[in-house]
């Protein structure tokens, strides 16, 4: 979302060994802040995930560490909108953790989608961690995060249908939670006059399996779970639900193109400015498009047909007719050797062709 890059591109992920994001790769921040906008980060910097040490926080001027929740979250956040309005453009980074597992969301979210569940499910975090005592010096050697979504997940037999409907239902209510802060935030922003004027996008870098692939949460998402909402305000444009693929990679390119920064001949960005499809124009794309999980657990796709390599655990190869089969629920691999060849050569070019990047 930040460098408009794939991630075999960039490399920055633990199995390439690479952790910080190499200079020649400018971010979203660094564009903006070049063209003059004062740059702020509202989000956690405690998460690995969004640690500045490698290289996201690079072109803020402002770091605001924060986690938005609803409650304290919530309040610091809108507090801190106040401080937008000026005379210089504003770039905002904000993120939250509130549809992420362990799944907690608040009062009367929790049970909103599922009010017949009485059993008590512990959501607080610092209590999960301690839940359950490590069953093996292994276990005890995982990380804080891993334990915590471990502990989570053993409160449910998600065998049955109760335990598992009630799962599900707390991550509902994650996202019914998430929805009513948006909310909050999008009316502070009408009340400081920053709404109508402010291009504004919303969304994530992933979803949740939910069993269906033999595993649960998103370890290697590779599947349908990397389907996920993209909504994006830009003033001007009319209301409009487009049909053509979109990637997070290309984030970076419609912002640019829309607030009309050059990125330049050596930026060598992967993503594409969605904006032609506003006008009903096709986004020019390369033959396939590529998704990266861990252990490259990779998938390649066409607007037809996708490969994808199974969970680490599975040790798979699967193959869907997007077309037939959306949701990806049925594997033709064993009908169609010749296509998975294919396939596998394309994710192995593209994977090589990076290699020097």
């Amino acid at each position: 979302m930040f460098s408009g890059l794939y991630v075999d591109t960039h490399k920055v992920i633990w199995e390439h060994n690479v952790r910080v994001l190499h200079p020649r790769h400018k971010t979203l921040t660094e564009y903006l802040k070049a063209a003059g906008y004062r740059t702020v980060w509202m989000a956690t910097t405690t998460s690995d995930m969004l640690s500045l040490s490698h290289g996201l926080g690079r072109g803020f001027d402002e770091l605001h560490d924060t986690r938005l929740e609803m409650g304290a979250g919530l309040k610091k956040v809108k507090t801190l909108l106040k401080t937008l309005p000026g005379k210089q453009p504003f770039f905002l980074f904000l993120h939250t953790y509130m549809v992420h597992d362990p799944y907690h969301p608040v009062a009367p979210y929790d049970h909103v989608f599922d009010p017949g569940f009485k059993r008590r499910i512990e959501l607080d975090e610092e209590k999960l961690f301690r839940l359950y005592p490590p069953r093996d010096s292994e276990e005890a050697k995982l990380p804080r995060e891993t334990r915590i979504r471990n502990n989570y997940k053993r409160q449910f037999d998600l065998k049955k249908k109760a335990d598992f409907e009630h799962f599900v239902s707390l991550y509902d209510g994650g996202i019914r939670s998430a929805d009513e802060a948006m909310k909050q935030i999008f009316a502070r922003l009408r009340e400081l006059g920053l709404y109508e004027s402010s291009l504004i996008v919303v969304t994530s870098d992933h979803g949740e399996s939910f069993g269906r692939y033999g595993y649960f949460f998103h370890y290697t998402p590779t599947h349908e779970e990397t389907h996920v909402p993209l909504i994006m305000r830009i003033p001007g444009a009319k209301p409009a639900r487009v049909s053509q693929t979109a990637l997070g990679i290309d984030i970076l390119p419609t912002i640019l193109d829309a607030v009309g920064i050059e990125p330049g001949a050596d930026a060598r960005l992967e993503g594409r400015s969605l904006l032609p499809a506003l006008q009903g124009k096709a986004i020019a794309r390369d033959e396939y498009l590529y998704s990266h999980g861990l252990e490259h657990s990779d998938a390649i796709w066409s607007p037809q047909w996708k490969l994808v390599h199974g969970h680490p655990q599975l040790r798979d190869i699967r193959l869907y007719d997007l077309k037939a089969d959306p949701l990806e629920h049925r594997d033709l691999a064993r009908a169609h050797p010749e296509l998975v060849t294919k396939l596998q050569g394309a994710l192995e070019a593209f994977r090589l062709n990076r290699l020097d990047r």
